[in-house]
């Protein structure tokens, strides 16, 4: 399923009007087959509210065309759900800067689902979630990518390296 691009929200529900949200399943293969996905693509610009996304074996979404100031792809959900332990949702074409996948969590709701661990960035590696910082969205979770470990040890590198600098200019000073 292809939504267009700079749209806000182009599906709407059974109703037919803006504010009544669809309930989306996206029904694929079992995960290890190839070409068996069900697919919700992005256009770019596009912004999509769901009253509920259901993923059944492998889903996917896809963030195409995604950019900064204001033209970013954004998709609220009111509930996600991932149906059996080997299912898969596969987040594709993410741009940490310009894509958004935001669920409405439950008033007070601090624990971690345990669907994260069938959430797959490709390359990226496993979601995160974290509460959004958008004015308006605070009770929504934003799910990202987790940072891989390279990032880590870019930190902690650049951490010690500065530290020993600081250190010896410390020395040449006393």
């Amino acid at each position: 399923m292809a939504l267009p691009a700079n749209q806000t929200n182009p599906l709407v529900g059974l109703g037919g009007h803006y504010g009544d949200f669809p309930f989306i399943t996206l029904m694929g293969g079992p995960p290890g087959l190839p070409n068996e996905e069900a697919i919700l693509r992005f256009g770019g610009n596009t912004k999509q509210s769901l009253r509920g996304l259901q993923i059944q074996d492998r889903g996917v979404v896809d963030f195409v065309g995604g950019a900064l100031n204001g033209k970013e792809n954004i998709l609220y959900l009111d509930a996600l759900t991932i149906s059996g332990a080997d299912a898969q949702l596969i987040i594709r074409n993410w741009d940490d800067r310009a894509d958004y996948l935001l669920v409405r969590r439950s008033y007070g709701d601090v624990n971690i689902p345990p669907i994260l661990n069938q959430i797959h960035f490709e390359g990226y590696g496993p979601a995160m979630w974290r509460e959004h910082y958008l004015e308006g969205y605070s009770d929504y979770w934003q799910i990202t990518p987790m940072p891989e470990p390279g990032t880590y040890g870019a930190i902690f590198g650049s951490l010690a390296f500065g530290l020993i600098v600081w250190r010896n200019k410390r020395r040449r000073t006393e």
